[in-house]
């Protein structure tokens, strides 16, 4: 059997040094597709992301469409009268299109970035 390593078999990565399935070039398969999704260059894949790194890709504030839809929201939320949260997040969710679910979605997405639902509604509501 020559020294070439078969693709399948769990090698220590050239590349991160972590024990894997081997994929190519002496890396695994997490490194190798790092390295195809960032064009194939010429000195192997980029290092992988740190956890802060991508604390702050999952953490990013929301834009685009989405951001929009939560703007509309909380305007129905702050506008539209309920007796309790959980039935605001619900009609607030259903005027805009959206599940109970995804509303509470949005008010955890509010609160990571340090609004509560008492100041969304703006008084008095058991939670």
């Amino acid at each position: 059997m020559s020294g070439r390593w078969k693709p399948g078999r769990f090698i220590e990565c050239g590349c991160c040094g972590q024990t894997g399935r081997h994929a190519a070039h002496g890396w695994r398969q997490t490194c190798y597709d790092r390295w195809r999704r960032h064009g194939k260059p010429a000195g192997g894949p980029p290092p992988p992301m740190t956890p802060v790194e991508i604390g702050r890709i999952n953490g990013a504030k929301p834009s685009g469409p989405r951001l929009e839809r939560i703007e509309d929201f909380v305007l129905v939320l702050k506008t539209r009268p309920a007796d309790t949260a959980k039935q605001a997040v619900a009609q607030a969710a259903a005027a805009v299109g959206r599940c109970e679910r995804t509303g509470w979605r949005y008010i955890t997405s509010l609160r990571e970035q340090g609004v509560t639902l008492r100041d969304l509604l703006n008084r008095e509501v058991p939670l």
